[in-house]
C-alpha cells in the first residue's frame, strides 16, 4: 500500500523522462541566471494541486546540491500558524548562516518583527482604545534600542541583499526552494509573494517557487477587486520564468509501482493516460491492490475488472455508492440498468471516459 505524499527526489527521478525535465529544467535557468543582471532570479513551478509541484522542487534541490549550490527548502505550509510567514523564513535562512551573516540576520529579524509588533499594538490601540504603555515595554523587550529597531523597509531590504549576496557565486548561486504555497489560505500565499519578491534581491541568488496561479489570481481578483487580467500581470511582474506542470508527468511513475499484470491490464484498456492528480492516483493503486490480494492468482479477466471498478469509484462517486449498495448486482444481468442511473449523475471527468470504462467492464463480463 502506498500513502499521499509527495514522491521523494529519488523516486521522482527514477523515470527517465521526469529525469530529462529536471535536466531541462536546470538547464533553462542556468542560463536565465548567466545573463542575470543584479539581484535575485525569481522562477514559478506552476501547476495545480497533485501536478508533482513538490517532487520537481526536491529533485531540483538535490540536482543543485549536486553542483555545490548551497540550498534552503522552505515548506510554507508547516508555518501557517505564525504570525508572520516570512519571518519563519528568515529564521529558516539564519539556520544556515555562518559568521557575520550571522549575526546580522539576527538583529534584521528583530527588527522586523520589532516593526510587525508595533503595527499589530497600533492597530489594537486605535481600534480598542488600549494604552500604549505596555507597548513600549513590550518592543524593549525586542530591542534595547528602539530607534533602530523600527527601520524603514528599504533599509531592510538593503540588509537582507547584503546578507544574501555573499551565499552564491555566478557559477554556484544561493537557491531557495519554497513549497506548498497553494495549501496556504490564499491571503498568506499571496502576502508571502509579495515580500519574497521584494525583499530577496541578493546577488547569485535563484528563488523557485511552486505556485497554483489560479488560486493567487482568485484571491487578488475577489478580494482586491483587482481584474482577472491585472491579477496575471501581478504574477508576471513577480517571476522572471514560469514552468507549467501537468499532470500526465506522473502517470508512468504511478503505473511502475503496481504489480506488472496490472500494468498490462491497464494498457489493454487504454487508460494509462488518464488526466489524474497524485492523491487519485495513489487511492486508485491502493483500491486495486486490496482487490487483488483477495486472489490466488487473479486471471487477466479479474484483473480487468478490478482495475475498470477501481478506477469508476475513484472518478464517480455515485457509482461507489452504488457499488457499495447493491455489488451483487453489478456483477448480474442489471448492471446495463444500474451503470445507466450512475453515468446520469454529474462528474467532473465527464461523461465519456465514463461510458469508454462502462464499455470496458461489459466486455469482460461477456469474458472479451
Amino acid at each position: 500500500m502506498r500513502i499521499d505524499k509527495p514522491l521523494s527526489a529519488q523516486e521522482y527521478l527514477r523515470d527517465s523522462e521526469n529525469g530529462k525535465y529536471v535536466e531541462q529544467v536546470v538547464e533553462t535557468i542556468d542560463k536565465l541566471h548567466r545573463v542575470n543582471g543584479e539581484g535575485a532570479l525569481c522562477i514559478a513551478i506552476n501547476g495545480a494541486w497533485g501536478t508533482g509541484k513538490s517532487s520537481l522542487l526536491k529533485a531540483l534541490q538535490k540536482s543543485y546540491e549536486k553542483k555545490k549550490s548551497k540550498t534552503l527548502f522552505f515548506e510554507a505550509w508547516r508555518f501557517a500558524g505564525e504570525p508572520d510567514i516570512f519571518l519563519a523564513l528568515l529564521e529558516r535562512l539564519y539556520t544556515i548562516l555562518e559568521g557575520p551573516r550571522k549575526g546580522a540576520m539576527r538583529k534584521l529579524i528583530k527588527s522586523m518583527a520589532a516593526v510587525a509588533l508595533l503595527g499589530a499594538e497600533r492597530y489594537l490601540q486605535t481600534k480598542l482604545e488600549l494604552s500604549i504603555d505596555n507597548i513600549t515595554q513590550k518592543l524593549k523587550l525586542l530591542d534595547k534600542d528602539l530607534d533602530r529597531a523600527i527601520t524603514q523597509t528599504s533599509r531592510q531590504q538593503e540588509e537582507l541583499r547584503k546578507i544574501l549576496s555573499g551565499l552564491g557565486t555566478k557559477k554556484k548561486p544561493f537557491i531557495l526552494l519554497v513549497d506548498d504555497l497553494d495549501r496556504l489560505v490564499p491571503e498568506q500565499a499571496y502576502r508571502l509573494l509579495e515580500r519574497l519578491r521584494f525583499f530577496f534581491e541578493g546577488d547569485n541568488s535563484i528563488v523557485i517557487m511552486a505556485i497554483n496561479d489560479e488560486v493567487i489570481n482568485r484571491y487578488a481578483h475577489e478580494k482586491h477587486g483587482i481584474e482577472s487580467q491585472m491579477s496575471e500581470e501581478f504574477l508576471d511582474k513577480i517571476f522572471h520564468y514560469n514552468f507549467e506542470l501537468n499532470y500526465s508527468g506522473l502517470n508512468a511513475i504511478h503505473l511502475a509501482a503496481i504489480d506488472e499484470g496490472v500494468q498490462r491490464v491497464f494498457s489493454d484498456i487504454d487508460c494509462e493516460d488518464l488526466p489524474l492528480p497524485h492523491r487519485k492516483w495513489i487511492n486508485i493503486t491502493n483500491r486495486i491492490e486490496r482487490e487483488v490480494a483477495k486472489f490466488a492468482s487473479p486471471t487477466d479477466s479479474e484483473l480487468r475488472r478490478i482495475v475498470v471498478d477501481a478506477i469508476l469509484k475513484e472518478l464517480y462517486p455515485a457509482f461507489n455508492r452504488l457499488y457499495r449498495r447493491e455489488q451483487d448486482a453489478l456483477f448480474s444481468g442489471e448492471c446495463k440498468e444500474l451503470l445507466k442511473r450512475v453515468c446520469d449523475e454529474k462528474s467532473h471527468y465527464g461523461e465519456e471516459l465514463f461510458e469508454l470504462l462502462c464499455d470496458k467492464r461489459s466486455k469482460t463480463d461477456r469474458g472479451l
